[in-house]
C-alpha cells in the first residue's frame, strides 16, 4: 500500500510513486486532490480492485465519500496539473536551489 496522502501530486502528476517507477497493489490519496477540502481517494491494481462492490464482495464506505464540492474541486485540481505547468515549474525552481 503507498500512501500518496501527503505526498500526493507534489512531485508528479503521478506521485512519488511514478517520480521513483514504483507500481503498489494499492494508493490512497487525501485533501492534496481537492486543495485541502475533505476528500479521500484510492485505486490499485485490476485484482485487489474488483474485489470491490459493485463488482466484488467487499463493501467500501468513507466519511469523506461524494462530497460535491470536493469533488468538483478535485476535478478542477486534476485538470490544472493535466494541462498546466506547475511540476515543469517546480523542477526549475528546484533545480535553482541546488
Amino acid at each position: 500500500i503507498f500512501d500518496e496522502v501527503m505526498t500526493g501530486f507534489r512531485v508528479s502528476l503521478g506521485g512519488v510513486q511514478e517520480r521513483f517507477g514504483i507500481t503498489p497493489d494499492l494508493s490512497c490519496f487525501g485533501k492534496i486532490i481537492g486543495g485541502g477540502l475533505p476528500v479521500g481517494a484510492f485505486g490499485g491494481r485490476a485484482e485487489v480492485m474488483d474485489v470491490l462492490a459493485p463488482d466484488g464482495p467487499v463493501y467500501q464506505a468513507g466519511t469523506l465519500s461524494g462530497n460535491p464540492l470536493a469533488m468538483a474541486a478535485g476535478l478542477a485540481t486534476l485538470e490544472e496539473l493535466k494541462t498546466g505547468s506547475a511540476h515543469e515549474q517546480l523542477e526549475t525552481i528546484g533545480t535553482r536551489l541546488e
